[in-house]
């Protein structure tokens, strides 16, 4: 932890988005975090505190970006992290491609049963590594769904890929059936109608 104190608030948006379960896991790694308005939303005070690690339990319904947070702290923890995970795991591609991206930048991980372990290790990469950033395919279903009641279509959405992490590729089976067509091309997809 930085030595401080120190504010995160955001839009007036912002302030309605729950954090109520992502400040108590890391209350329980030693955080010092106090809300200053609604009981579970931002605006957050947030005192600098050295953050141990160890094992904490949590629900596997959590937001994938909750546990990717904590899935990221984790190297940098001195006794690194074991999650495990209670519950139905709701978000497990995200999780997965979170894990993924890690171990891309050197951060190793093991995931059994339910149980994600975070050894203490540093991430790494150079000035002269370049990584491109996979498109969303959450965000491409809406040009599917656009493309299942068009008479016609013929158009590219550029960064998506055929082997990814992410649960939504399987638009490209799910809206076949719809007469949307799907070819992969290089830098991403063609949509075309039957």
């Amino acid at each position: 932890g930085i030595p401080g104190t120190r504010t995160l608030t955001g839009s007036a948006r912002m302030k309605e988005r729950p954090l109520a379960l992502l400040v108590e896991a890391l209350r329980k790694l030693g955080a010092n975090i106090t809300y200053l308005e609604k009981e579970g939303y931002p605006p957050l005070k947030i005192e600098g505190a050295k953050l141990s690690g160890g094992s904490i339990v949590i629900d596997g319904s959590m937001s994938s970006q909750y546990l990717s947070a904590l899935a990221m702290i984790a190297p940098a923890l001195p006794q690194g992290l074991k999650i495990k995970l209670s519950g139905e795991i709701i978000s497990k591609p995200y999780l997965l491609m979170t894990l993924k991206m890690m171990e891309r930048f050197g951060v190793k991980s093991t995931w059994k049963n339910a149980e994600i372990e975070i050894a203490p290790q540093s991430y790494s990469y150079t000035k002269t590594d370049s990584y491109v950033i996979e498109g969303d395919w959450s965000s491409a279903s809406y040009w599917f769904q656009i493309a299942a009641f068009a008479k016609e279509v013929d158009f590219c959405m550029w960064g998506l890929k055929k082997e990814s992490l992410q649960g939504d590729c399987s638009l490209v089976e799910y809206y076949q059936p719809l007469g949307v067509e799907t070819t992969f091309i290089e830098g991403g997809i063609k949509l075309s109608k039957k």
